[in-house]
């Protein structure tokens, strides 16, 4: 029975430092021979020699195992992962082979200090629309709703019999990203969890109690959260809310006893024709639940989906005039 010898190349190790997003890598190259035991020993075949090559057992250099992590407890070296191995005969030579070990982290890069971990977010505008029955009002104050309402929210009437107008209200889909490492999180029985916990379906529906991404309480609801898987060791995680000019508010009518709008004579007419319109108007919240959203998030993740980096250099003249370039968002509507 013939012999494997396994030679890792001396400094073979390629390694690449990818920005936050993309991966650190590492490469190793080894050189595998197959040495039989005597003239008549039988090759055993290229499947024998890939997977033997790689047995735990072998004591000393061997070829690592796809989905093997790196040894040791290096803050980033141990983050790696096998993702490949690639076997490339040697023609030079008999049952010899040049492999080289393809690995991967998704991590960060840490250097002196934590790194500003990956994160994305997209903003997308969209319309709703909304029955109107008064304009020139406002919504409650944040923390003030009640159903049934007390009072009629006053305003300018809009309806004709009964029947409103139909305003666009603006809105702003938010989706933000960020990694989640399965393999780190330990769950309450000291276990590995499998999978981000369904209790995060629990935000789902409430609208944020706490300023959120620059926004004020009330105005962004979660609509959504999603666990992608990027490989065996974590997950893309995908949140997703949405900011409503209105706070996510309606206007609905006072009904009658009969089950009707509650109406009146208007003050004027329409076209030279008296008409009806609803005289009891109220502020309606389908989302009344509130939460802290900043909540949802690592502490670290959410104040990277705040941050820019790098930060601009501090110079006395700044290198570049950008005002005619990007506008000035904390004016932009105007009204």
């Amino acid at each position: 029975m013939g012999t494997i010898r396994i030679i890792k190349h001396r400094n073979s190790q390629s390694y690449r430092i990818g920005k936050p997003g993309e991966d650190f890598t590492l490469t190793e190259v080894f050189h595998v021979t197959w040495i039989p035991a005597s003239d008549v020993d039988a090759y055993p075949g290229d499947g024998s020699i890939l997977a033997s090559a790689s047995d735990t057992a072998i004591v000393g250099t061997r070829v690592p195992k796809v989905q093997e992590r790196y040894a040791g407890c290096d803050a980033n070296l141990s983050f790696l992962v096998c993702e490949s191995v690639d076997w490339r005969v040697n023609a030079e030579a008999k049952f010899s082979w040049t492999v080289t070990a393809n690995w991967a982290s998704r991590m960060e890069f840490v250097y002196q200090a934590l790194p500003e971990p990956w994160t994305r977010i997209t903003r997308v505008g969209q319309l709703r629309q909304m029955q109107i029955w008064r304009r020139d009002v406002d919504i409650p104050a944040f923390g003030t709703y009640v159903w049934p309402p007390t009072t009629d929210i006053g305003g300018t009437r809009l309806d004709i019999h009964g029947q409103p107008s139909i305003r666009q209200v603006p809105q702003m889909s938010i989706v933000c990203e960020f990694r989640y490492d399965r393999t780190w999180t330990l769950g309450p029985t000291g276990n590995i969890e499998p999978e981000p916990s369904p209790l995060f379906a629990a935000w789902m529906g409430t609208r944020n109690s706490e300023p959120f991404l620059g926004y004020d309480p009330g105005y962004v609801l979660c609509t959504g959260i999603s666990a992608s898987p990027i490989n065996d060791q974590g997950y893309l995680m995908q949140y997703r809310f949405l900011f409503d000019w209105l706070g996510h508010y309606e206007q609905r009518s006072a009904p009658s006893t009969n089950g009707a709008n509650f109406l009146a004579a208007a003050a004027s007419n329409f076209i030279g024709v008296p008409y009806l319109q609803a005289s009891k108007i109220g502020w309606y919240q389908p989302f009344p639940d509130e939460e802290d959203l900043t909540l949802m998030f690592p502490p670290d993740v959410y104040a990277a989906l705040l941050t820019a980096l790098p930060a601009m250099n501090t110079c006395a003249t700044a290198p570049r005039d950008l005002s005619g370039q990007q506008n000035d968002y904390t004016q932009f509507p105007a009204s």
